[in-house]
């Protein structure tokens, strides 16, 4: 059983794998579904209008039909949706920037330190830091049994 005191260390010394070694397969769960709606927020900001949509919304929905239900066959789905994808989808003929496709690689991930080492492609230049810091947030409301932060950039 983790201590919380051990729990606030990690959080403060923003040691965001030692808050996830702590967590139960649920809680690693609920912080896998958290960086995937954080990766779905960076990308939904850098998509063209839907008159210009060349594919980018593909795996978006695939991301989205991970979060709506996160079974391991959904996520297997993510994985299969985007190697399709790269091997004779848009990505392969250019249609559209990889990074269109990231979050469906992040509802492939085996767990949330997978998720969050996916995600870092999407986070915009220069948000690193905020981006951590969310991450860390999240990661502790869910082991202090709260309300994961909302999103947003001021």
């Amino acid at each position: 059983m983790v201590r919380m005191s051990d729990i606030q260390i990690a959080y403060d010394s923003g040691d965001l794998e030692g808050l996830i070694a702590g967590m139960t397969p649920e809680q690693d769960l609920l912080l896998k579904m958290a960086v995937v709606r954080q990766s779905l927020y960076y990308v939904e900001q850098i998509l063209p209008s839907e008159e210009d949509d060349d594919g980018e919304r593909g795996c978006l929905n695939i991301a989205r039909r991970w979060l709506a239900d996160p079974t391991p066959e959904n996520a297997q789905d993510a994985v299969w949706y985007v190697g399709a994808d790269a091997r004779d989808g848009g990505l392969r003929y250019h249609d559209y920037a990889p990074i269109f496709v990231e979050p469906a690689t992040v509802a492939g991930a085996d767990d949330a330190k997978q998720a969050i080492h996916f995600a870092a492609t999407t986070i915009p230049a220069g948000g690193e830091q905020e981006a951590r810091q969310w991450q860390l947030d999240a990661a502790l409301a869910i082991l202090q049994g709260r309300e994961v932060p909302p999103l947003w950039i001021d």
